[in-house]
């Protein structure tokens, strides 16, 4: 959220997560699950399981990896979280070997539009 530019993806994605950011803002919270959220329900690699399984992500692993990551090093685990919480957990948690280590595979970084800098700065906040 805090490196969103709208790139990529679908303009029904982009539109959604504009969405998805101004209610958390609005809210003061966000609520951190494991799979699928809001944020996916308009994303085009967003793929319906067969059976009671739900929808998954067609980049699953990938995703799962960077999350469980971005969880480890913030200490962070499926719940709801106030704003500030979640600002206060990335201002003394990220480093920038952290960001190294857990964006590694994620083309955003690899492209240069994701950066330490902007995320730990929350340019798109």
């Amino acid at each position: 959220m805090r490196a969103f530019r709208g790139m990529g993806y679908s303009p029904s994605f982009v539109r959604n997560m504009h969405t998805v950011i101004a209610c958390i803002k609005k809210e003061g919270r966000a609520e951190i699950i494991s799979g699928c959220d809001d944020i996916c329900s308009s994303c085009p690699h967003l793929i319906e399981a067969e059976g009671d399984s739900g929808a998954m992500c067609d980049g699953e692993e990938k995703v799962a990896a960077i999350d469980a990551k971005a969880c480890a090093f913030l200490g962070l685990s499926d719940g709801i979280y106030t704003c500030d919480e979640l600002e206060h957990k990335v201002k003394s948690e990220l480093t920038e070997s952290a960001f190294e280590t857990i964006c590694a595979s994620c083309e955003w970084k690899q492209r240069g539009v994701c950066t330490y800098e902007i995320v730990y700065r929350g340019a798109g906040k």
